[in-house]
């Protein structure tokens, strides 16, 4: 349960990122174009919805348990109304929304993240674990329920009288804030008001689907006017992430976890950087692929070597080793077709390699290479088994 916990957290914490970094992307890029704005705005206030999930399951006060479960909802409200903001001047405004058009779109937002956040009108307590909800919890249900609804009700009016260019624009967005939304509001709002919130923290890392859609709607039709993302957004967001993981860490104390953070987003945005290049030439994908299993090699060891349970610590030491199984696949193709294939790589040779570093990935994977862990909290030891020659 406890590596199901830290995994969960570490979802969260990539979630958190991924959407903050976008978000500054958006913005940054055009901060004059209403559009991007509220956009760049729905991506922030998911990051926070995201971090008071993130806070919540970390701490164990029960004062500050109940105060993080209290906030949970204020990015939620707040995203709800920036969406159907967004629904009606997307893809490009129509008309101008007076002060007071905006007001009753945007302020019921702020209204319940102010409500949420500092009463009991909403989430009163807990009772053996489950979330007691307030008077105000009901309304505030139905005013995210209308909010998302009208929203995707609006962008689909629009998906089917748009042509050409903006017809595609309209339907990933559509479907990838209609999945993430769908779902969200299943496992963090229907379910726990259901009296089953076991599944409430995975809201957030569905939001990572409406991401993955309008990345690819930018980069294949250029969606809100970003034509260089590929270029030049990876190195900004990895920017974004080393900045945003280092005033984390900073707050919580976890100076032990800079270097680690650093060294993976380093190798991986230094090979989706290549990648992105030209995603079809070999030299660029097997660089690519030499970078990412490093950077899982690399964040497993170090999260096995600082793991407080020797649950947690075989889990992370059972795949270092895994990962640690393809690095010399993915470096031999290098190799072979860098700088330029001379024999070429024939599929044969390619079909021997894949097959060596899949036998060895699966005996990691089957606990043979890993039989247990020694030692105490924070300073365990790997126990390996006879495959480890």
């Amino acid at each position: 349960m406890r590596v199901l916990a830290d995994l969960n957290s570490t979802i969260l914490l990539v979630t958190l990122v991924i959407n903050l970094g976008l978000g500054f992307y958006v913005y940054l890029k055009n901060r004059k174009n209403e559009v991007n704005r509220a956009f760049s705005q729905i991506l922030f206030f998911i990051a926070l919805w995201t971090a008071s999930f993130l806070i919540f399951l970390s701490v164990e006060d029960p004062f500050w348990l109940l105060f993080w479960r209290r906030s949970t909802p204020v990015g939620s409200a707040l995203v709800a109304a920036y969406f159907l903001y967004f629904s009606l001047i997307f893809p490009k405004r129509e008309q101008a929304f007076s002060f007071w058009q905006k007001l009753l779109i945007l302020g019921p937002g702020y209204v319940f993240s102010m409500i949420t956040a500092g009463t009991p009108l909403m989430i009163k307590g807990f009772a053996q674990g489950v979330p007691q909800f307030g008077i105000v919890y009901p309304l505030y249900s139905v005013y995210l329920l209308g909010f998302f609804g009208a929203a995707l009700i609006n962008l689909f009016i629009k998906y089917t009288k748009a042509k050409g260019r903006q017809k595609l624009q309209i339907f990933y967005v559509l479907l990838g804030m209609g999945v993430s939304v769908i779902i969200g509001v299943v496992t963090s709002l229907i379910l726990p008001l259901l009296g089953m919130s076991k599944l409430f923290s995975l809201g957030p890392p569905f939001s990572l689907l409406m991401v993955g859609f309008v990345t690819y709607a930018i980069v294949k039709f250029r969606l809100l006017n970003i034509e260089d993302f590929l270029s030049r957004g990876v190195f900004f967001l990895g920017l974004i992430a080393a900045f945003a993981l280092t005033i984390i860490f900073l707050l919580v104390g976890s100076y032990h976890l800079l270097l680690p953070t650093y060294t993976v987003l380093a190798n991986f945005t230094l090979g989706a950087f290549v990648l992105f290049q030209n995603p079809r030439n070999h030299i660029n994908q097997f660089f690519f692929g030499v970078s990412l299993v490093v950077s899982v090699w690399a964040l497993s060891v170090f999260m096995s070597i600082g793991a407080n349970l020797a649950s947690v610590a075989h889990f992370w030491g059972n795949l270092s080793f895994m990962t640690v199984a393809l690095i010399p696949f993915f470096f031999l193709c290098f190799v072979s077709v860098f700088p330029k294939e001379f024999p070429p790589l024939t599929r044969f040779k390619l079909f021997v390699w894949i097959i060596s570093a899949l036998v060895f990935f699966m005996v990691s994977a089957a606990g043979l290479v890993v039989r247990g862990v020694g030692g105490i909290s924070g300073e365990y030891t790997l126990s390996t088994g006879r495959p480890f020659p």
